[in-house]
């Protein structure tokens, strides 16, 4: 290869590797996990622990270090019921709890 090829193969390489490297880079370019998010992460919990089929209502999201998720629940139980999570900033599920059956 010629040098003048490899400064254009460079030239071509250059943005998907700076994509990469922003990417995989960590802090202020990632993005935080939002209350929405949050929310999202609980109830698809609850689908996965109730079934697709149960209904939910967002009811509280209080925002402290973690999400704190309450989510009303109906459909899985003869009553409603309430299941709170805690969501971390990263998105990780930190804690499930509810006052339903047990599955």
């Amino acid at each position: 290869m010629t040098n003048s090829a490899s400064i254009r193969l460079a030239l071509k390489l250059a943005p998907v590797i700076l994509a990469g490297a922003l990417v995989a880079a960590p802090g202020p370019v990632s993005a935080a996990t939002t209350s929405g998010d949050a929310f999202g992460i609980c109830k698809q919990k609850v689908r996965e622990t109730f079934g697709e089929d149960v209904r939910t209502k967002l009811k509280r999201v209080k925002e402290r270090n973690n999400y704190i998720v309450q989510i009303k629940v109906s459909g899985a139980a003869e009553k409603p019921f309430i299941a709170t999570c805690e969501v971390a900033r990263d998105g990780t599920l930190s804690s499930f709890e509810h006052d339903g059956p047990v599955k």
